[in-house]
Parts: C-alpha cells; structure tokens; sequence
C-alpha cells in the first residue's frame, strides 16, 4: 500500500495516520496502525514521532491477516526507506553517506541536499528534496511503466515487471527528477525479481 497520510496517535509500539491520499492499495477503517521503526546501529528514522507529521508510506502488512481495517502496518525496509518525510511541499529521500561521496549534491530538485543529526547526535542524515506535486504525479502514473502482480505491494507475494519499451521509459523519466527518482526506485525491484528467477 502506497499512501500519504499524517500521524494523528502514538502509542508505545505503533501510531496511527489519517490517508490523505492513496495511491496502491485499498484501507477500510478510520486510520491506518503502523508499527513504529526502532533506531538500530546504521539506520535511525529521520525524527521522532510526532504528532501532525506528514510523509508517503510505502507499507505492507505485517500479518497475512486479511481484514485490512485490523492490520497492524510495516514501513518497507530494514532502514526504514519507505517512509519520505513531507515537508515544507518537498518530498525527502534519505541518502546513505556513502552515495555523496560518489555524486555530491547540488541545485535542481531532487539534488539540493538537506543535513540532519539524529536526536541523539549519533549519526549524521542526508535527504535529497523533490516538488510534492511532481513526485505525487510520478507516484499516480508509474503504471504506465510498471505492473505490481500476484496481491500488491503489500503482499508477501508481489512481483513487480517493467510494462514499457525503453524509449516509453525514457520518456517517463523525462518529465522531471521525481519521475527519473520513482522509476530508479521501481527499477530496483524489476531487477530484483529478475535476479530470483
């Protein structure tokens, strides 16, 4: 399930968001339960839990029970990399140190680079920031690309394939760096499943 929500609850071990808008999946109640990420020893979420924060969730479901509306949530990813913080109309990517040590960044959207220190000063965080609107129209028109199969993302089971000629595919990363960000992002999983057949 891909959604935007905003964090109304926090309990002990998870919190709660109201969708604001969905993009993968389908939820029946009145607020989506997600299991709280706990900071290890190379990964921290970017802040603590607060309430009124906002950001796209990419989840699955952390049991196979099939009532949705009493599912408890998971953010995708061991380092939490399926939680982009919304803020100021800017989505933010999280970028591993490693990665600017390659390709600083600079100047244009999805480049400029922001730099947190995790609450307990322990580790530095860098974000790479996208326009809200374009990643949200990036995040809406992947299925001209790309096709989730076998019961969605949120499924122990997806399969994710490339749907889209080349050059079609060239065109959607094109339209700006929050559709090249999405596609490299979806890419990753093509080529994940091709690697397991």
């Amino acid at each position: 399930m891909i959604v935007l929500g905003k964090i109304r609850k926090i309990n002990k071990s998870d919190f709660v968001i109201d969708i604001e808008d969905m993009f993968l999946g389908a939820f029946v109640g009145s607020g989506v339960r997600i299991k709280k990420f706990e900071d290890w020893a190379c990964a921290a979420r970017y802040s603590k839990y607060a309430i009124g924060q906002e950001a796209l969730f990419f989840l699955k479901r952390t049991s196979e029970d099939k009532k949705v509306s009493n599912s408890i949530f998971t953010v995708i990813g061991s380092a939490n990399e399926g939680e982009w913080e919304l803020r100021g109309g800017k989505i933010l990517d999280r970028i591993p140190p490693r990665s600017l040590e390659r390709s600083p960044l600079t100047g244009s959207e999805g480049n400029r680079l922001v730099k947190r220190t995790t609450i307990d000063g322990s580790m530095q965080t860098y974000f790479a920031d996208y326009d809200k609107k374009s990643f949200l129209d990036a995040i809406q028109s992947y299925p001209k690309c790309f096709q989730i199969e076998s019961g969605g993302i949120d499924s122990r089971n997806r399969h994710m394939s490339q749907t889209c000629t080349a050059s079609e595919l060239e065109k959607f990363i094109a339209q700006s760096p929050s559709h090249q960000k999405v596609a490299e992002e979806l890419l990753i999983l093509v080529n994940d499943e091709n690697d397991k057949r």
